[in-house]
């Protein structure tokens, strides 16, 4: 009896820290996220000037990443889809846009 209680208050103490540190963490990656939206709407609004062979990078590299997310995001949706995942095409979709 006595055991079993102590287990049980170990055990709910460990999940207390663990779901602390979650939402600890998760809000700390929010904010993190607000900072870095916040500098991209600031630098889309009033952009650097670079030379148009940078420009021209850049928009590569964006078109080549976001393919490279695109295609990720496909096989993922289709694995989880293959073995029969509830919520695939979503997990698919987050799989695109993480």
């Amino acid at each position: 009896e006595e055991l079993a209680h102590n287990a049980l208050k170990r055990l709910e103490k460990l999940l207390s820290d663990v779901i602390a540190d979650v939402l600890s963490n998760g809000w700390r990656f929010v904010l993190e996220f607000l900072m870095m939206a916040l500098y991209i709407a600031f630098w889309l609004s009033d952009p650097m000037p670079v030379g148009t062979k940078m420009e021209e990078l850049f928009k590569r590299y964006i078109i080549l990443k976001g393919f490279a997310c695109l295609g990720y995001g496909v096989c993922v949706g289709a694995l989880l889809m293959a073995l029969a995942v509830d919520m695939a095409v979503a997990f698919g979709l987050a799989a695109f846009l993480l």
